[in-house]
């Protein structure tokens, strides 16, 4: 069409196809409309046009994008924890939708260009947990986080001795009982934790799993039978292979049950499962996940307490030598984070490395993976995760 460009950069692209657009439509948002309709793949955008000034359009089909309401304008960012100082309130939209954003008016149209409703929510983050506080920074901070979000997570989940299988949501106790297998679906971190839970599963629950990374589940053609608990772990609800993985897993069988393991209630994953676990692990800042995956591994050892206790698989004594051991894990932890000094000194005879190998067996050989992920993402040193066998 005659555009010349100056980078290399899909959003270019992007400029560009509405600028074509506007040459054919009377308005900002007709413009957008019609311009996203030749796009494929993710995007989460905010548009602005001095042409139009004074508003924002903004789209999502795939990507995260939140609209912050405010008294004194309207925001929009990924993820709502970077609007906290300026507002609570916020609205999510659905996949598709095209929002006009004044500084007094949110107008939202679907994907088919109808003027919709998309409810406002107010959020239950407090800002000082964005807050860096006495850290040095965010990973030191969430580090010693974990304690706290683990009796987060377990809080009005268990009694004095056993687990509440209502914490899965008020289907949960049918859709366990009647499943045969389970299906892990998860990304990084997530996909490790999801590795441990396939030995417990198996060993405590008695149940058959299968633990697949979610990039490589959607990409292939996988055979799902009836009576598959189909399990999306993601911190954020909206890690986009795992989104799609569970849109493929519906369309291929539509009689499995979902549940998501997630710490965002307003996600994609938790609109698209037909349960929820909420981890209550709080935002998580630091490039590299740690409350997170202690999180998730809390809410998949009730999982399977849950599923086995249906099951007749797991008695009331392991049931209570269970959740004893989940009362006293934020206790453990602690102990361990007080020998941060120790662990530092560690640290100096091993800065000087340059290929690492992190050994395990069994269930620690989905720690180890996780070891050496965090090494890889952290320090850029090569790492390797093996079996210890």
């Amino acid at each position: 069409k005659g555009y010349s460009f100056s980078s290399e950069t899909d959003t270019e692209v992007i400029a560009h196809a509405i600028d074509f657009a506007m040459k054919s439509c009377s308005t900002f948002i007709s413009s957008v409309q019609l311009a996203i309709k030749s796009f494929s793949g993710s995007y989460g955008l905010g548009i602005v046009s001095t042409k139009y000034p004074n508003q924002i359009i903004a789209t999502k089909k795939g990507s995260p994008l939140v609209i912050g309401v405010g008294k004194n304008g309207n925001y929009i960012a990924s993820d709502q924890i970077a609007l906290l100082s300026v507002t609570k309130k916020f609205i999510f939209l659905e996949e598709g939708d095209v929002a006009v954003l004044k500084i007094d008016q949110i107008t939202i149209y679907d994907q088919n260009g109808n003027l919709v409703d998309r409810p406002t929510k107010t959020s239950k983050l407090k800002k000082g947990q964005v807050d860096l506080g006495n850290y040095d920074h965010f990973m030191q901070k969430e580090i010693f986080e974990q304690p706290q979000a683990i009796r987060d997570t377990l809080e009005s989940r268990i009694t004095n001795d056993s687990v509440l299988i209502s914490s899965f949501g008020y289907k949960a106790e049918e859709k366990f009982k009647h499943a045969k297998r389970v299906q892990i679906i998860a990304c990084g971190t997530s996909y490790n934790a999801g590795l441990v839970a396939k030995y417990w599963l198996e060993d405590i629950a008695k149940i058959s799993c299968n633990v697949e990374v979610a990039s490589e589940y959607r990409y292939r053609h996988p055979i799902l039978l009836n009576g598959t608990l189909f399990v999306t772990l993601s911190q954020s609800g909206e890690t986009a292979d795992t989104v799609e993985a569970l849109k493929t897993a519906k369309i291929i069988n539509s009689n499995i049950s979902t549940l998501c393991i997630t710490n965002s209630d307003e996600s994609s994953l938790t609109r698209l499962s037909d349960l929820t676990f909420l981890t209550h692990a709080g935002p998580e800042i630091g490039v590299a996940s740690t409350k997170a995956f202690t999180s998730q591994l809390v809410s998949l050892a009730l999982l399977v307490c849950s599923i086995g206790k249906l099951k007749n698989t797991i008695n009331k004594d392991q049931e209570k030598r269970i959740v004893d051991g989940l009362k006293r894990l934020p206790g453990l932890i602690n102990d361990a984070l007080l020998q941060e000094m120790q662990i530092k000194k560690l640290a100096k005879r091993f800065k000087e490395t340059n290929r690492d190998l992190f050994l395990g067996r069994g269930t620690m050989h989905a720690i180890a993976m996780e070891g050496a992920l965090k090494l890889k993402e952290i320090s850029y040193i090569h790492a390797e995760a093996y079996p210890a066998g």
